[in-house]
């Protein structure tokens, strides 16, 4: 893992850099000043995978039926705006709720809009280029965030109103 400090490629599974002790997982630090802690690629690849099965189930109990004509329509209705728009709710999709984690705008810090969730995701169809880019990213930003302007960290909040206004302060946890 590439330290996003020295840039010392670190070889293995380790949380701190051999040669400048930065701590992986530390936070980031939008341009105005608020840091937030970068979500792992780990936990990233969890909450897409919890999506993808959510946005399949429907779709898979329609064929399992029988119905290939009403999965159409479940595909055009749910399966693609949810896989396209599910995180500009609030920056986060269902996966990434339960994940506890949030993508935000890198420059201003607000949560994902809708333009921002279909910008990354869009990208998502260029899977192998799309995980190089986060393999090697300081902030493990995939293609798809690099382009839409986005970042993924942790939520670091409890309760239901997203505290990512300008002027707040997030507490890491």
């Amino acid at each position: 893992m590439d330290c996003p400090k020295c840039g010392l490629d670190n070889e293995g599974v380790i949380r701190v850099c051999v040669d400048c002790g930065w701590v992986f997982g530390a936070p980031y630090q939008c341009p105005f000043g608020k840091e937030y802690e970068l979500a792992l690629r780990s936990v990233r690849f969890g909450a897409r995978v919890f999506d993808t099965i959510l946005s399949s189930v429907p779709l898979w109990l329609i064929l399992t039926a029988g119905w290939e004509t009403a999965s159409l329509v479940v595909s055009f209705c749910f399966t693609i705006p949810y896989f396209y728009f599910a995180d500009g709710f609030r920056g986060q999709s269902l996966g990434k709720r339960f994940f506890r984690i949030i993508v935000i705008d890198s420059i201003s810090g607000e949560p994902c809009g809708f333009g921002m969730s279909f910008a990354r995701n869009f990208l998502l169809h260029l899977t192998v280029i799309d995980c190089v880019f986060a393999l090697f990213s300081k902030a493990n930003q995939r293609l798809g965030d690099r382009c839409a302007g986005t970042v993924v960290v942790k939520r670091t909040w409890d309760g239901v109103k997203a505290p990512l206004k300008s002027g707040e302060n997030v507490a890491l946890g």
